[in-house]
């Protein structure tokens, strides 16, 4: 695990969405793994350190502020140790990551002694992994789920999509569900597919031809992608795929992309037999300061995706 560079504060808090816990894991010195299962979010592995400096142990500063965990991974450092291990076949999951903030406070007064805590680094109403860094790597899948591949393009399907500017988000972006030997995009229930953070519903949909618009720079091939061709080697296998993939259109401002936060975008959804699928592909963001980190506007309904799934 490594914290880019151009962070602000230490990493202390990671992990993968998966809907098993792993038969087993490996942790860094000084860091805990668990796996978590609650009817509330989704069911994740999370890997977190809590440990400050033994000589600060128990202390708080005059301002109220708590020591950072000593063992946290440093901006521009990296650290390795973890792992897990599943008998599920390799598949596209989503990590998530936090770094360590202070606790939030506030002043009690008189008329309310129990005031609610102001602080901008925190937010009390989304729900934790919708204000987390989020992006797709390769896991354990879960058996009921399919990882499709899918490409982002402009609203024709052919060329590749340009950033979208998280603080003015306009125009369409057309996602392209590719076909495969044993997955055909033409049984997509599209009443059923959500794209990006905010769960949007495409505008629109049609099949075209296999091979449209399906071509990717190195720039566009993510790490996990790579990393999947390379654990499955069929999956990359082009040849007697079904002859159609899906295209399918989505509002850009329906998206809600953040800066900071979204390093991937995720296409989940269903057949009409009912088979689950997810499929990724890189987030290009403009509009974003050095080191701003959006915020999420708050969903109607919270994992939408996942509750869906259970």
């Amino acid at each position: 695990m490594k914290n880019q560079a151009s962070a602000q504060i230490p990493l202390d808090y990671f992990g993968l969405l998966l809907n098993q816990a792993p038969s087993s894991s490996l942790s860094a010195e000084n860091w805990n793994g668990q796996y978590i299962s609650l009817d509330s979010s989704p069911y994740r592995f999370r890997w977190n350190t809590v440990l400050v400096d033994p000589s600060l142990a128990n202390k708080v500063s005059g301002d109220g502020t708590l020591s950072a965990p000593v063992y946290a991974i440093q901006p521009g450092k990296s650290l390795g140790g973890f792992e897990i291990s599943s008998a599920q076949v390799p598949g596209i999951v989503q990590f998530f990551a936090q770094g360590f903030a202070q606790i939030a406070s506030g002043t009690p007064t008189l008329q309310n002694d129990e005031p609610v805590p102001s602080c901008p680094q925190w937010d009390f109403e989304n729900p934790q992994i919708e204000t987390q860094v989020t992006g797709a790597t390769v896991g354990p899948s879960d058996p009921s789920t399919v990882s499709v591949r899918i490409r982002a393009r402009e609203e024709t399907g052919i060329h590749p999509c340009q950033p979208i500017n998280s603080k003015s988000p306009a125009g369409k972006i057309a996602v392209l569900v590719l076909s495969s030997h044993t997955f055909d995009p033409s049984e997509i229930d599209v009443t059923s597919v959500i794209f990006g953070p905010s769960y949007a519903a495409p505008i629109s949909s049609k099949l075209v031809p296999t091979g449209l618009g399906e071509s990717i720079g190195s720039d566009e091939r993510a790490e996990w992608e790579k990393a999947l061709e390379a654990l499955l080697p069929e999956s990359s296998d082009r040849k007697n795929v079904h002859p159609k993939n899906l295209l399918l259109v989505f509002d850009v401002p329906a998206l809600d992309v953040q800066c900071g936060l979204d390093q991937s975008l995720f296409l989940r959804g269903k057949t009409t037999a009912g088979q689950q699928f997810i499929g990724a592909v890189p987030a290009k963001v403009a509009g974003c300061g050095s080191n701003e980190v959006g915020k999420h506007k708050r969903h109607p309904f919270p994992f939408k995706w996942w509750m869906h799934q259970r």
